[in-house]
């Protein structure tokens, strides 16, 4: 009965439990070492199914500032040579443009980078946290212990405050 509620659970840790729960099964109850590899496979697929979500987000905040550096380059090249072209004259219209892109293109970049940066750092502190509470779970669950909360409760996820 506790795995058909588990197989319907989409709590990343249900499976875990599951795959201990069926190895203990067939043990006869004693945790044998093929058992505990196969829940520390599935707790490792769920913790790669879990930080793949990150790496998108990761790839973003890497590549952000990187894209408005090369603006305000380009910004920067577009300012010099329009003062190049103006020759002697240095009016600083002529410079405004370049200038402005520049700047444009380093905040925009900047905009992007810090929230997917924000948003990484927290979904890595919910795997870790989910992590811990599957370490927890399954400890529990091998020792005979009796886990303090369901598994139908959401993870206990608390980000850390900076």
């Amino acid at each position: 009965f506790a795995r058909l509620g588990l197989a319907a659970t989409p709590n990343p840790i249900a499976p875990i439990l599951a795959a201990a729960m069926r190895g203990l099964a067939g043990s006869g109850g004693e945790p044998a070492p093929a058992v505990r590899e196969e829940v520390l496979r599935e707790a490792a697929a769920q913790q790669k199914r879990l930080a793949s979500h990150a790496r998108g987000l990761d790839v973003i905040a890497t590549l952000a500032p990187l894209l408005g550096l090369l603006g305000t380059v380009l910004g920067m090249i577009d300012a010099f040579r329009e003062l190049e072209a103006a020759g002697g004259r240095a009016d600083p219209a002529l410079l405004a443009g370049g200038i402005w892109e520049a700047l444009l293109t380093t905040a925009a970049g900047l905009a992007i980078a810090i929230p997917a940066a924000a948003a990484v750092h927290w979904i890595e502190s919910v795997v870790e946290g989910i992590r811990h509470d599957a370490e927890d779970a399954v400890t529990r669950l091998f020792t005979g212990a009796l886990p303090a909360t369901p598994i139908t409760a959401p993870p206990r996820v608390q980000a850390d405050a900076p």
